[in-house]
């Protein structure tokens, strides 16, 4: 069967820059321009469908950029480690043996670094055997507790994941946050902020903790919930792993993509009706 299909295709993004004003921490005079938000929404409008990672993004888009609501849909995203499909066994420490926090990103202070090294340095003083694992910036200063590997390849950090105990990223401005994702997926327990496109990804919860940005003292007391708790971090690394897996792969994304794009060239065909 042929069908012709529109020029313009698809767009498919995790943010827009009008976005960044429902961040607390966001400057207002570091907005761009009215020619680079002109670009954005010609781009949009050229497009036949907007597809996003998050809510948060389609909201903007339709209410930021005056996107049609019919064609600006939500396809989420996937882990970029790949951890198999099968389920590995996790060795839980008690509270009384070392657990290990990771953190994961290269923009330190913007994903809430300092924050969590002041809530982390509380919470080794209580628990000395609690260890802070920081995979990205090249430049902290020494602390105890803390572990600072500096960049590391993706196949590297599928086994710092698994290594790990509870994933923290307590940012403070995130155009998604696929480190949260590849946590899941690895079993981690997982605390970050309620900002953007975090209430999309998990089961607030049953699956992560959600604390405010900005908000050591929160923080802290998240922490030292499930680094005293081996049983909660269990349970919590479970659900989201299964949640993951049925919710945020590329496969799914794939998927949901091609079901779009499908449907579109029914429809010119003369076919109709919604993808299966």
């Amino acid at each position: 069967m042929q069908a012709r299909l529109r020029a313009d295709g698809s767009l498919y993004t995790d943010h827009t820059h009008l976005e960044n004003l429902r961040y607390p921490d966001f400057d207002p005079r570091k907005l761009r321009g009215p020619a680079w938000l002109a670009l954005e929404r010609k781009l949009d409008a050229s497009t036949t469908r907007l597809l996003t990672r998050s809510r948060n993004v389609a909201a903007s888009m339709i209410e930021d950029y005056g996107a049609d609501p019919d064609r600006t849909l939500v396809v989420g995203s996937g882990s970029n480690v790949d951890f198999g499909s099968a389920w590995f066994e996790r060795a839980d420490r008690p509270s009384s043996q070392e657990v290990r926090i990771l953190f994961v990103g290269k923009d330190w202070v913007r994903k809430g670094g300092p924050d969590l090294l002041e809530a982390f340095g509380r919470v080794h003083a209580a628990h000395p055997e609690t260890r802070l694992v920081v995979v990205g910036p090249t430049d902290l200063l020494p602390a105890p507790g803390l572990e600072a590997l500096g960049h590391r390849t993706l196949e590297e950090l599928r086994e710092i994941y698994r290594d790990a105990d509870v994933f923290c990223l307590p940012t403070r401005l995130e155009p998604f946050g696929v480190v949260i994702l590849e946590a899941m997926h690895a079993g981690l327990r997982v605390i970050a902020t309620r900002i953007g496109a975090m209430p999309d990804l998990v089961e607030e919860g049953r699956s992560v903790h959600l604390v405010p940005p900005g908000d050591p003292d929160a923080l802290e007391q998240a922490l030292l919930r499930l680094v005293e708790d081996a049983e909660l971090r269990r349970r919590m690394g479970e659900r989201g792993r299964e949640r993951a897996l049925t919710d945020f792969s590329w496969d799914g994304v794939a998927d949901r993509v091609a079901r779009l794009i499908l449907a579109e060239v029914d429809s010119h065909a003369g076919v109709g009706g919604p993808p299966p």
